[in-house]
């Protein structure tokens, strides 16, 4: 399905919050995550830390953003894994980058070409790649996708890390579970325009509009919401 192109995107982020984009296939969130990170033309304003984006030289902006592909063979640059975790953090040390490799188990793959990976290997080689240096601001199209509970919970703990360090995270997720858990504020997509803007709790109770662009309340939220009934109706004695 064709992506729709934005109409309607108006909105700002604070400093180290978390803000994960929803919406149908095609409603708009990867062409929002390419608009934020200059990969398609801007027709509208757009600034970071309260300078428009047009006055920032692309390597100047890049050193402020960072973005993860939803197809992360894009942004492969070296011939091998560790190649490329030690290129993008060759500020830290070999103990560090070695530890970074275990923890998003890579260390298994580390002389392979990343283009051999696995894609769920790549997408957590693509995420480390973001990693090397902290950023004011970091898009990710769909980090999790092709990742078991292991592996997405390590990704989600590294984000954190980032996130504590006071960068501002906008990813694009269809797992509503990881939206309950970690999202501070919620986007939804339709048709190229933000049709909600809010806490995630908020954006659940909302059952007309979660049918209308095709999301699922997490099971977690459910649990608690039958839970809660389940006390509301027991007798007072």
């Amino acid at each position: 399905k064709a992506p729709y192109p934005l109409t309607d995107a108006t909105f700002s982020m604070q400093t180290g919050e978390w803000v994960m984009l929803l919406g149908a296939n095609g409603s708009g969130k990867s062409t929002l995550l390419a608009t934020l990170g200059r990969l398609l033309p801007n027709r509208g304003t757009y600034q970071l830390q309260g300078r428009p984006v047009h006055r920032y030289s692309r390597r100047r902006f890049y050193e402020h953003v960072g973005y993860v592909f939803q197809q992360p063979d894009l942004q492969f640059l070296k011939l091998t894994v560790e190649a490329e975790i030690d290129w993008s953090h060759r500020a830290a040390t070999n103990v560090k980058r070695a530890a970074l490799l275990e923890r998003l188990e890579l260390t298994s793959v580390k002389q392979q070409s990343p283009l051999a990976l696995s894609t769920g290997q790549q997408r957590r080689l693509s995420v480390a790649t973001m990693l090397g240096q902290t950023k004011d601001l970091l898009l990710l199209d769909e980090p999790t996708f092709g990742q078991d509970g292991l592996t997405t919970r390590r990704l989600m703990e590294q984000l954190q890390m980032e996130q504590q360090n006071d960068t501002t995270l906008v990813m694009a997720t269809h797992d509503m579970e990881l939206v309950a858990r970690y999202a501070d504020r919620v986007l939804v997509m339709e048709q190229g325009r933000i049709a909600f803007d809010g806490r995630p709790s908020e954006l659940f109770a909302d059952v007309p509009l979660l049918e209308r662009c095709q999301l699922q309340r997490p099971l977690s939220y459910q649990f608690q919401e039958v839970k809660r009934d389940a006390n509301e109706r027991v007798p007072v004695r």
